[in-house]
């Protein structure tokens, strides 16, 4: 469980947009990180309009179903958020967000290999994901979430990440 320095800590990220999280004393972990990536979305642009519907989807994370439907319906530049989980990159192709929970390299390459490119903001929580392909990585340090931003592999999928996620920031490349 994430107490609740780490939820003043993050309350900044978590509030810039004002979307009004009710933030009870203890959080999971992954109700704060799907969170997050809600959030990294909030601050991020697309190459083209989404029609209508956002789909945040997830993989490697089913026993957190729960967490990740309290994001269904709220908004991203105008989009209903939509959330499933995703068994294989194919399934994924058609999400605009996804979040991997997965630590052995080789389907983390086999994930992030074939979404490379697609305009598909990808945050994972494994430290492996860095070198993998991963536009955002959650990081736990004592009992803190912090997360690093790959701007070049986000740019080069057509993403923008807004400058002031970017500050917020452990690592920019």
């Amino acid at each position: 469980m994430i107490r609740r320095p780490v939820i003043l800590g993050l309350s900044l990220l978590l509030t810039l947009t004002g979307s009004g999280y009710a933030l009870a004393e203890e959080v999971s972990e992954y109700a704060l990180k799907f969170a997050l990536t809600y959030k990294f979305a909030k601050f991020t642009d697309w190459p083209t309009p989404f029609a209508g519907t956002c789909n945040l989807c997830a993989a490697g994370v089913s026993a957190y179903a729960r967490d990740l439907a309290a994001l269904d319906g709220k908004t991203v530049a105008g989009a209903v958020v939509k959330t499933r989980h995703v068994a294989t990159p194919e399934e994924a192709a058609s999400c605009h967000i996804l979040f991997l929970r997965l630590d052995n390299a080789n389907q983390l390459n086999h994930w992030l290999g074939g979404l490379k490119h697609q305009p598909i903001l990808t945050v994972a929580d494994s430290p492996a994901a860095w070198d993998r392909g991963a536009m955002i990585v959650l990081s736990l340090d004592a009992d803190r979430i912090g997360f690093s931003i790959d701007a070049h592999r986000a740019r080069a999928a057509g993403l923008t990440i807004s400058s002031q996620v970017l500050a917020l920031a452990k690592v920019v490349r």
